[in-house]
């Protein structure tokens, strides 16, 4: 027969099990308060892409719609869009370098700048070739 010692090291009791369940749903509760992790890296190229994809179609819809297209940049406001249509809002922490307005020509070619984003010391920048209407990315990493 065994001792009631020998019983107790075989397993764990009611009350070890339930602490240890406590413990382990305070540390759950931590983690998910903070939300979900995000990658400010991975948000700044993605409003780049996103602002790329919107130049690209002013671009087109300027030559298919054989009329001048405006695409404009707000940066205190954080929005970008063409101009007739919804404005697009950037990611919480994504800023703009400046207020940029380009305008897209029916034959392809755009007048305007480059669109600088940034969001700490990361930045990303859109340039339009001028002729051909053509958009670039060029991402600065410091």
């Amino acid at each position: 027969m065994r001792s009631t010692s020998e019983k107790r090291a075989e397993g764990f009791t009611l009350i070890e099990m339930i602490v240890v369940l406590a413990v382990l749903g305070l540390v759950g509760m931590v983690v998910l308060s903070r939300g979900p992790m995000r990658s400010p890296t991975l948000e700044l190229r993605v409003a780049a892409q996103g602002m790329t994809a919107a130049m690209r179609d002013g671009r087109m819809t300027a030559i298919v719609m054989a009329r001048p297209v405006i695409f404009m940049t707000n940066a205190s406001q954080r929005w970008y869009g063409m101009e007739g249509r919804p404005d697009h809002t950037l990611p919480y922490g994504v800023m703009l370098a400046d207020n940029v307005t380009l305008v897209f020509h029916p034959d392809g070619s755009v007048t305007g700048r480059t669109i600088t984003l940034f969001r700490g010391a990361r930045r990303i920048t859109l340039a339009a070739n001028a002729l051909t209407g053509s958009v670039t990315v060029r991402e600065n990493v410091p």
